[in-house]
């Protein structure tokens, strides 16, 4: 089956049912541009298909209406929007479809602009996504001006049917969206591990913390990003624990620097001066120990390796510093 014919018949009747509902086209809420699409819809089926069966779904499925004709089912997702700046763009499902009829085929998208002059188009829904944005889940944006090669299956050369049959559909896009975030001085924070993060329902600040958790947020900070912290550019040198702290652990730090430089220079092994930061990295090396085995649960060179590659980042103005702190502490 293909709707396209009664789709391009429907669409050009939904403008006229907005209008002749009166009121301002713009108060029509989402659930009330389903209604006027599947009226239109089922207005053109008699003299297009008319063997075919319209339902409206509704809710929180995916597509919003079905159309099922002998065995073959199709579906169309329902859009509007009232941004008279951007009026053919706007944010479509997650990228999981886990509300997904899993009888329909392919979806289409029927696409109304209320803001100004009120206008229905509809395309593949495949052919509209132009890029992902990523929310509390990732989801595509969805697009309506650009040419099917524009689109982000097409560029990615991957197709909507594969990433939508996935098991693990993210994986499509997580090189990509990390390389976007980077190119936009942005911060990945969705595809920082393959692992799922559950973060704490509310968010904090860091000078709300007990002691002790700011303590361990320390030490992890360490274990974690030493060579950020310890030889960083000064404009992005704590910008990974601050990532990590509101993403991992929903606090948020103002003063990302104080926790870790406040005090300047002072002395650290064998008399040497050098910041602040080398003086509590020096002073919570057994916890960071600790913490670096956590971490790497089964790998007995792991506390070797780690000091190893911290020496490697640093530059050689540092080298004897680090060797005189590793050996003095465990």
């Amino acid at each position: 089956m293909n709707i396209e014919r009664l789709l391009t018949t429907s669409r050009a009747i939904v403008p006229g049912k907005i209008k002749s509902a009166g009121g301002k086209p713009e108060d029509l809420s989402p659930t009330d541009i389903e209604k006027v699409s599947f009226q239109a819809i089922m207005e053109a089926i008699p003299s297009v298909l008319p063997d075919a069966v319209a339902t409206l779904v509704g809710g929180q499925k995916f597509p919003d209406i079905t159309i099922k004709l002998h065995n073959e089912v199709e579906g169309v997702e329902v859009k509007s929007t009232r941004n008279a700046s951007n009026p053919w763009s706007v944010t479509g499902g997650s990228i999981m479809e886990g509300n997904r009829i899993e009888t329909v085929n392919e979806v289409w998208v029927m696409f109304t602009r209320l803001a100004g002059m009120v206008e229905t188009r509809t395309r593949p829904y495949a052919d509209a996504v132009c890029d992902l944005a990523v929310t509390h889940s990732p989801r595509y944006i969805l697009d309506m001006e650009i040419t099917r090669e524009e689109s982000l299956f097409a560029k990615l050369k991957v197709s909507y049917e594969d990433v939508r049959k996935s098991d693990a559909p993210f994986d499509f896009f997580r090189k990509y969206l990390a390389d976007k975030a980077k190119g936009g001085g942005g911060h990945p924070w969705w595809t920082d591990t393959e692992n799922e993060v559950t973060a704490p329902p509310l968010i904090r600040f860091w000078g709300d913390l007990e002691g002790e958790e700011q303590k361990r947020l320390l030490v992890e900070a360490y274990a974690l990003f030493a060579g950020d912290l310890l030889f960083g550019s000064p404009k992005i040198k704590y910008n990974s624990f601050a990532m990590h702290l509101v993403r991992n652990h929903s606090v948020i730090c103002k003063n990302i620097r104080d926790p870790f430089s406040a005090g300047g220079r002072r002395l650290v092994m064998g008399g040497a001066m050098a910041p602040a930061v080398f003086r509590r990295f020096s002073d919570m090396l057994p916890d960071i120990k600790a913490a670096v085995l956590f971490l790497n649960p089964n790998q007995p060179k792991a506390w070797i390796e780690w000091k190893e590659r911290i020496i490697e980042l640093a530059p050689q103005k540092d080298h004897a510093l680090l060797k005189r702190i590793f050996k003095e502490k465990p």
